[in-house]
């Protein structure tokens, strides 16, 4: 394991540009869309700015996640990388965990620094979150990055499984949200909208209401609970088809 971590991190920061590159793109669209009042509805307020524009960063995060994962982990695939790995006698959950810890976590702590960058230059201060909203932002992210990383090596293709990563935590969690308050009752609905990242994201980014309970909950556990399940099918499937 430890030799694969080490294979696995040369590789990642040789190709550090991409993930450089998905930072960058992250803060640039967070100002360009603080400058366009039309993608806002905010109230006309510094703290409303903001955010408003992070409830826009779910969008833009599952975007350039899904692109960059699925160029990274999609051409690994196409140059039989993985396959060689798996020759060696690796597990591909193995290997999905490894790669979860660069491309999920690892990308995860650049993304949060492009978030602080653009909330400290707008705000000219890092007390508008507190520190367990910045943490629970953390997990949010890394819920989207290792689990659009888990996608792409279950479908063992950069495209189908970025693109299907992406209708994951957008399209989906939307439409998710909207039957839930019309077929469930509110008890339900509630637990349901603590355990959907879009939802997680705009409790925690709005800095004017305290988080309930049952986010503090959702949070982590929808992570475990979706990256366990993504990891257990990833190592089913590999006994099932062959490379």
């Amino acid at each position: 394991m430890s030799k694969l971590w080490r294979v696995e991190r040369y590789r990642f920061f040789k190709d550090c540009m991409i993930w450089i590159a998905v930072a960058v793109m992250l803060s640039v669209l967070l100002f360009l869309s603080t400058e366009d009042p039309e993608m806002l509805i905010g109230d006309n307020t510094l703290e409303g700015t903001i955010t408003s524009t992070l409830k826009l960063a779910n969008i833009f995060i599952a975007l350039v996640v899904c692109v960059a994962v699925a160029v990274y982990i999609g051409r690994e695939f196409k140059q039989k990388t993985i396959c060689y790995e798996v020759m060696r006698g690796y597990g591909m959950w193995r290997i999905g965990f490894i790669k979860t810890l660069t491309c999920g976590f690892i990308n995860a702590i650049l993304l949060q620094l492009a978030i602080w960058i653009y909330v400290t230059s707008m705000d000219g201060k890092t007390n508008l979150f507190s520190f367990g909203r910045w943490c629970l932002m953390f997990l949010i992210l890394c819920h989207i990055c290792t689990c659009v990383t888990l996608y792409v090596i279950l479908f063992r293709d950069g495209g189908i499984g970025g693109c299907l990563a992406f209708v994951r935590f957008t399209l989906f969690s939307v439409m998710g949200i909207f039957i839930s308050e019309i077929i469930l009752p509110d008890f339900a609905q509630d637990i349901y909208m603590a355990f959907s990242p879009m939802s997680q994201w705009n409790v925690v980014i709005n800095v004017r209401d305290s988080i309930p309970m049952i986010y503090l909950v959702g949070v982590p556990v929808s992570f475990l609970l979706e990256y366990t399940l993504l990891l257990v099918m990833v190592q089913l499937v590999s006994k099932k088809k062959d490379f």
